[in-house]
């Protein structure tokens, strides 16, 4: 019996016919739920169900943050979200980080320009245990002196020895501060003396300034029914969240020429290459064909970049491209690693490529890996629990829906190569300001660079790294 079942089965195999490759079924995008809308005291929760995930994703966004303490990002703002989580009044820091170990539960802490919070990962059966940890951080945190010392020192560390190693470190620090200047929030310079001075007292007065104004939201994703964590949360939260609206980020024009910097690091075998574009903000029409645009030029590793400068020629490990956008702001950033002997070279390929890319728009098999990839990303973002809860939190960040983006990926399936070549000729033109960064022994490519016509300006590692360029 088995040998005639056997036969069957080869005789209708050789019935399919293999003249062509298989059809491939492209992704569809799946529907995603709208999470829950409860208010718990003063503050607003988004719950989302989320049946098989090992551990409760918790995380209390404030909407409040270093623009609304100071008026922009300063050491007291940044230590503050830093040190936040570090210890409370009835837990000091070793026994925090004994509790999460013991536990396996985490909890951390940021301060941004315009919300603040505290992030809490936690398994179900240790929940009241972490909320109770997560409430002594909301109202009683302590910012150890110690702990405020150690970040200092730290932090000195970075800026006046770590940083000026690392080729990247200075790329990023210079390209930030050459495209948002010193008196906007986005670019406001390091203050190492204000480093130095950092005080408990200064943190804890900003903290207790972020609880008494700030509104709250409160996401959370996991295996739990509502009518069980809603009266944990009562509990653990208090009073915190105030009413109000949310902080807006401020109002940015990005530089109006073009700017070529290069920071002499002596001895380095490589250049680290930097180059960044104005791009369609957050709620610009042009943002899904952007994003294309973005998949084709260096957003994927068969991206033109890449074929060119990797494989073709192979000068580097892998170049990229970013496609950045909020509501106030918005760019392209460009970047690699190149042996220091084709610096120059390098340079005109990327240009080139960027330019081609802008006079012709995108190609039918791109359009088409950009399509599917955003799709399959979209169908893969609630795999996890942490996972989940970054995407409901963007929803938040972007002041967003889930139908809308779920309405921007199906857009992809209408983009076309006039579409890629209308938004990429407005925002990649030759003629549109960029800035460029440069890293690398000024004696091995200071000459290419002047012979291929380019006016640098040589900056130092600690300029690149302070700004004050």
């Amino acid at each position: 019996m088995i040998t005639v079942l056997l036969a069957a089965a080869l005789a209708h195999a050789d019935e399919v016919d293999r003249s062509a490759p298989p059809v491939v079924v492209p992704p569809t995008a799946f529907e995603h739920p709208a999470a829950e809308v409860h208010t718990v005291g003063g503050s607003t929760v988004w719950f989302v169900r989320e049946k098989g995930i090992r551990k409760l994703q918790i995380h209390v966004i404030l909407n409040r943050g270093a623009i609304d303490l100071d008026g922009h990002s300063t050491a007291n703002s940044e230590a503050t979200g830093w040190l936040w989580d570090a210890a409370t009044a009835t837990q000091t820091a070793d026994q925090v980080t004994e509790t999460e170990e013991l536990y396996d539960l985490d909890v951390s802490s940021w301060l941004g320009n315009t919300t603040s919070g505290l992030d809490m990962e936690v398994p179900p059966e240790e929940l009241d245990r972490g909320l109770a940890l997560l409430s002594g951080m909301l109202h009683e945190p302590t910012f150890p002196k110690d702990e405020v010392k150690r970040w200092s020192r730290e932090k000195l560390q970075w800026y006046t020895a770590d940083a000026l190693t690392s080729p990247r470190d200075l790329a990023g620090s210079a390209l930030t501060f050459a495209w948002f200047p010193a008196d906007h929030p986005f670019g406001v310079r390091p203050d190492l003396k204000a480093i130095k001075g950092v005080k408990s007292a200064a943190l804890l007065e900003r903290e207790a300034r972020v609880i008494a104004e700030a509104p709250s939201l409160v996401v959370v994703v996991g295996d739990i029914e509502w009518a069980t964590l809603e009266p944990k949360l009562a509990t653990a939260l208090g009073d915190v969240g105030k009413p109000g609206a949310r902080t807006q980020d401020p109002a940015f024009t990005p530089p109006s020429a073009s700017r070529w910097l290069a920071v002499d690091m002596p001895g380095n075998p490589q250049a680290t290459i930097r180059m960044r574009t104005g791009a369609p903000l957050r709620d610009d029409p042009d943002r899904v064909v952007a994003e294309v645009v973005d998949f084709a030029i260096g957003g994927s590793f068969l991206s033109r970049l890449n074929s060119n400068l990797r494989e073709d020629k192979g000068w580097t490990y892998g170049a990229w491209s970013s496609y950045s956008y909020d509501r106030t702001r918005a760019h392209w950033t460009f970047g690699l690693d190149v042996k220091v002997e084709h610096v120059a070279e390098t340079v005109t390929e990327l240009a080139k490529e960027v330019d081609k890319l802008a006079a012709e728009g995108a190609r039918i098999d791109e359009i088409t890996g950009a399509r599917n990839t955003m799709v399959s990303w979209w169908n893969s973002s609630l795999e996890t629990g942490a996972g989940s809860i970054k995407f409901y939190d963007q929803l938040h960040f972007d002041e967003s829906t889930v139908g809308a983006e779920r309405d921007r990926v199906v857009a992809l399936d209408h983009v076309t190569p006039d579409d890629t070549k209308r938004v990429a000729g407005k925002w990649l033109a030759p003629a549109n300001p960029r800035v460029w960064v440069i890293v690398g022994d000024k004696n091995a490519i200071g000459q290419q660079l002047e012979a291929a016509g380019l006016k640098v300006e040589w900056v130092s590692a600690e300029d690149a790294i302070l700004g004050t360029f």
